[in-house]
């Protein structure tokens, strides 16, 4: 049973980092953008979070993604999944899958994030014939929570701090401060977005001491059709002396996807072949 809670937290972690954002909570967009000239350093920083937001939303995206898990004494696991994504205005509900190693794939995860309500992840326990569900602040495998993968960027309050240059290109300076009245181990985000196609390119997240916990460093981004995205995002948990590799292997923006995979019955299914 420990085994596959485990595995359950893997899925849970690919799913936040390329399918929702890449840490942002559900949204399919329509923040303000254009010229932001007049505008304070605040009202920018929440600007350039929503046009990051706005352009990563699609109504369907599956995808093949491949983590590598390696902590500190060297010990590495390596997963391949398939994520399948329905976005809608009011709800962003994500199907992660692992197929390789192949005795674990009849695991899956079910993510649902309704429209200004909690994230539930749920997951089915077929030797209890029972469904498991789960909020964002557990800690999984590499020492990561899903709450600071998926960002929930409304928690914070965020400001433009400037413009750097990083390898050659203009990147915008973001940083992101818990609200009083919210509760997580992340205090503070610095994030550094790319001044051009608004993906992120660095992101480090402080506790409330100004600890440095994890940095998330983009290490490659692809196009297709015309839509950039991450695909390749090194994670350097300082905690937990690990380090996780996530790759997208194969990505596809489709029309339209079979909407029984995003019921909790179809957990049932997977589990049972």
């Amino acid at each position: 049973m420990e085994k596959v809670l485990k595995k359950i937290g893997i899925l849970t972690l690919i799913a936040f980092v390329f399918f929702d954002a890449g840490c942002g909570r559900n949204t399919t967009g329509g923040g303000p953008t254009g010229d932001s000239s007049g505008e304070t350093n605040s009202e920018k920083g929440g600007t350039i979070i929503a046009e990051y937001l706005k352009r990563d939303s699609s109504p369907f995206r599956k995808s093949k993604v491949r983590l590598t898990v390696t902590i500190g004494n060297g010990e590495k696991e390596v997963f391949v999944m398939n994520v399948s994504r329905k976005q809608t205005d009011e709800e962003t509900v994500t199907l992660t899958q692992i197929i390789e190693p192949e005795e674990d794939s009849k695991i899956a995860t079910l993510t649902l994030e309704p429209k200004e309500k909690e994230t539930v992840n749920v997951t089915y326990i077929s030797s209890r014939d029972q469904f498991r569900e789960s909020g964002t602040n557990k800690i999984f495998f590499g020492g990561l929570t899903s709450q600071e993968l998926l960002g929930e960027w409304d928690k914070y309050d965020s400001t433009f701090l400037g413009e750097k240059e990083i390898d050659g290109r203009k990147v915008l300076e973001v940083e992101s401060k818990l609200k009083p009245k919210e509760s997580s181990v992340i205090a503070r985000i610095v994030t550094l977005f790319d001044a051009e196609d608004h993906l992120p390119r660095e992101l480090r997240l402080f506790n409330s001491d100004g600890k440095e916990l994890r940095l998330f460093k983009i290490e490659e981004t692809k196009e297709l059709r015309g839509r950039k995205f991450v695909s390749k995002t090194l994670i350097t948990n300082h905690i937990y002396n690990s380090k996780i590799i996530i790759e997208v292997l194969e990505m596809t923006f489709p029309e339209g996807l079979p909407l029984e995979i995003f019921e909790k019955e179809y957990l049932k299914t997977l589990a049972s072949k």
